[in-house]
C-alpha cells in the first residue's frame, strides 16, 4: 500500500464546525506541494468524514499512522516533518 494521508472533505451544513470550514481544501494542496517538494513517494487523498467534526480538519496516515486533529494548510511542513521523524511509514 502506497503511504496515504487521508484528508477529510466533509461539510456540515449551518454554522455546526466541519473540516471543510476549517479549510480543508487549503490543506490539502498544501500537502500534496509539501511531498511533491520533499520527493516523497506519498499521496493525498479525500475521505469521507471522520467523525471528528468539530476538531477539523483531520487526517490519518496509512498504514498503521496517527490520526491529527486540527491541521490547517499552514501546518503541512510540521505535519509531514512529524510523521518523518516518527518513522511513518515504516514504523507501522
Amino acid at each position: 500500500m502506497k503511504p496515504t494521508l487521508y484528508l477529510c472533505m466533509n461539510r456540515r451544513l449551518g454554522t455546526q464546525g466541519s473540516c471543510a470550514a476549517g479549510g480543508n481544501d487549503r490543506l490539502f494542496a498544501a500537502l500534496e506541494r509539501e511531498i511533491a517538494s520533499r520527493g516523497l513517494d506519498w499521496r493525498v487523498m479525500a475521505n469521507p468524514c471522520m467523525g471528528h467534526c468539530a476538531k477539523g480538519p483531520n487526517l490519518k496516515a496509512a498504514p498503521a499512522g496517527p490520526f491529527l486533529e486540527h491541521c490547517v494548510a499552514g501546518d503541512a511542513v510540521q505535519v509531514i516533518e512529524r510523521l518523518e521523524k516518527a518513522g511513518w511509514p515504516n514504523s507501522g
